[in-house]
This record gives C-alpha cells, sequence and structure tokens, in this order.
C-alpha cells in the first residue's frame, strides 16, 4: 500500500489506498510590493563607550492578484463522485513591517532585536528574534 501526493503543478496522482485523484493544479499569482526601508545597512548613530547603534526599517504594501487555493479531486472507484478541496485563502492586501535595533560595541560584543509583522483582513503574523554576538 502506498499514497502518491501531488506536488504543486504536478500532472496529477492517484492514492493506491483510497482511489481518488487529484488533477493538475497550476496557477500563476502574480504579488507585487511597494515599500521603502532604511538605505543599505540601516542608520548609525555613536553612542557612549564608542558604541555604534544601527536602525534597520521597513514598511511595505504586497498586494497578491490571486488570492484563491483550490484543487479538483475525484474518487476513481465511483465515477461522478468529484469535490473541490480549498485551501487557505490568501488576503488581496497586506501590510510588511520590519525593524530592527543593534548595538555594537569595540571589544567586539553585539545585542540586536528584529521585529517583523505581516497584518491583512485574514492574517496577524508577529515574530521577533534577538541577538547576541561575540567577534574576536
Amino acid at each position: 500500500m502506498g499514497t502518491a501526493i501531488p506536488a504543486l503543478g504536478s500532472n496529477g496522482a492517484t492514492s493506491r489506498l483510497f482511489g481518488t485523484a487529484a488533477g493538475a493544479d497550476y496557477w500563476f499569482s502574480a504579488h507585487t510590493l511597494a515599500g521603502f526601508a532604511l538605505a543599505g545597512g540601516g542608520t548609525n548613530f555613536s553612542v557612549a563607550n564608542g558604541a555604534i547603534r544601527t536602525l534597520r526599517g521597513r514598511a511595505a504594501w504586497a498586494h497578491d492578484f490571486n488570492p484563491d487555493r483550490a484543487i479538483a479531486a475525484t474518487f476513481q472507484t465511483l465515477p461522478g463522485a468529484s469535490f473541490v478541496i480549498n485551501g487557505a485563502a490568501q488576503a488581496r492586501d497586506a501590510a510588511l513591517t520590519t525593524a530592527s535595533a543593534e548595538v555594537k560595541w569595540r571589544n567586539g560584543l553585539a545585542v540586536g532585536a528584529t521585529f517583523e509583522g505581516e497584518f491583512s483582513s485574514v492574517t496577524r503574523s508577529y515574530s521577533g528574534k534577538g541577538v547576541v554576538r561575540y567577534v574576536w
């Protein structure tokens, strides 16, 4: 017994276990971004004790022209029993943000933090990370 799972854009696949077939599902969805970012490596500021603080930021608007996700499937052993599987649809428009700050000291120690977010009518995604680095 085995199950073949269709890959995105495959020619179709058959499940020997359940007698189902999923047709090819090629979709093209143009995704555009428009926004701004602080130039290059960010903006540097000198702080006490010869340390350097770097600030970086990004804000963008993302537009997906085809946010729908669906695939048609059929039970091969039961003719006419076709159905559609709908995936989670993405939002057409979303706001993307990134903000980070880093402080580097002359002794090789650096500390930084980053926040990233995606905000739309169907999603709220937040992530963050912290970094402590020592270079000798």
